[in-house]
């Protein structure tokens, strides 16, 4: 399985439980890579509704700041899942932008303990994304979308393609934000974007991440819209 806590982007969002105490999986992860602060500063925030989403700060991650949200558990899909899947994704960004984070990476959230199945997941990470990125032109630059597998990648890759064929009439004014789904353990650390090995931002100390020469895989294609590089894509 990948790891989410060596992207080095301005935000990570967390897969966390409604006690914002720390769990299994992405979440465990996260609270492992960052340190015991991540732990102090969330028993301040009083928990999280399902749903919703809170910010801490990175601790000892590449990222300046973690985002947790509380995704729902899968119940046959008859008691609002989907609406609070998608609710995840758009208060986590919403919650990255008013920190002032240009790049956020995401997990697959809900698809793990909680049940959520992953194609009906995917599709609404993509769509929520996007429909963000279109309303919000200007909030974010860059989205990761994370991908633990082969088989959530190629979902990722095969949404991606079906929203981006919808052409200029579903995206009529497109912003700057790029969208991109990566394994993580392709991730170059020569094509992630880098922090200065003990400078520090927001109170937090980088580490330089180690060196790689795996490629990451962008996933976004619009000709005479798009440049493109190893690590990202961004339309223009």
């Amino acid at each position: 399985m990948g790891d989410i806590t060596t992207l080095a982007v301005d935000a990570i969002v967390n897969a966390a439980n409604e006690a914002l105490l720390g769990g299994r999986g992405v979440d465990g992860a996260i609270h492992l890579a960052a340190g015991s602060g991540l732990l102090d500063e969330c028993r301040g925030l009083g928990g999280c509704d399902t749903g919703e989403a809170k910010p801490t700060g990175g601790h000892d991650l590449l990222a300046q700041w973690v985002v947790h949200t509380v995704g729902p558990m899968w119940s046959g899909g008859g008691h609002g899942e989907a609406g609070l899947l998608a609710s995840c994704y758009r208060r986590s960004l919403e919650v990255a932008v008013g920190l002032g984070a240009r790049s956020v990476a995401f997990p697959a959230i809900s698809t793990g303990a909680y049940g959520y199945p992953k194609a009906a997941a995917a599709r609404i990470a993509v769509d929520t994304v996007r429909a963000f990125g279109h309303d919000h032109p200007s909030g974010i630059d860059e989205v990761v979308l994370v991908a633990f597998a082969d088989d959530d990648l190629d979902r990722y890759q095969a949404l991606l393609a079906e929203t981006d064929a919808s052409g200029p009439a579903r995206w009529s004014s497109p912003g700057s934000c790029a969208i991109i789904a990566t394994p993580v353990e392709r991730l170059s650390a020569a094509t992630a974007p880098r922090r200065p090995t003990g400078t520090t931002q927001g109170g937090n100390r980088w580490r330089s991440p180690s060196p790689s020469t795996e490629r990451s895989v962008p996933l976004m294609s619009r000709p005479g819209r798009c440049s493109c590089t190893t690590y990202a894509t961004s339309w223009r």
